[in-house]
């Protein structure tokens, strides 16, 4: 089932990164237990190299009103940093050779289970 999220990823000094976006509640938990390392690039500036596995605890939980989702989608309300848009590092542990290593959590999620 799909949900509404907040990110507050924590980069110490560097910054923090933030967005609301919306997912399937599985694909969270899935990223959150896997431990996976996610690359952000240098988004905080040069040489910022922002990267990490995400926690539970960088997450918030907004909704599950299937109203209040169709009117964040409908209206472009999604903002900010979308971590499963993000590029997961170690995927060749994962998947192998033959896929390349710039995929994202999303992809990664649908390679490993199916669910494209």
């Amino acid at each position: 089932m799909k949900a509404i999220y907040k990110l507050h990823y924590s980069c110490g000094r560097q910054g923090k990164l933030t967005g609301l976006f919306v997912e399937e509640e599985e694909i969270v938990d899935w990223l959150v237990k896997s431990g996976l390392e996610l690359y952000f690039g240098e988004v905080l500036g040069k040489h910022s190299e922002v990267c990490g596995p995400l926690e539970k605890c960088d997450f918030s939980f907004i909704s599950k009103d299937e109203n209040v989702i169709d009117v964040i989608l409908n209206n472009d309300l999604c903002n900010g940093y979308n971590p499963f848009d993000t590029l997961l590092l170690g995927t060749e542990d994962l998947l192998g050779d033959k896929y390349e290593d710039n995929l994202t959590a999303n992809e990664v999620y649908h390679l490993l289970f199916d669910k494209n």
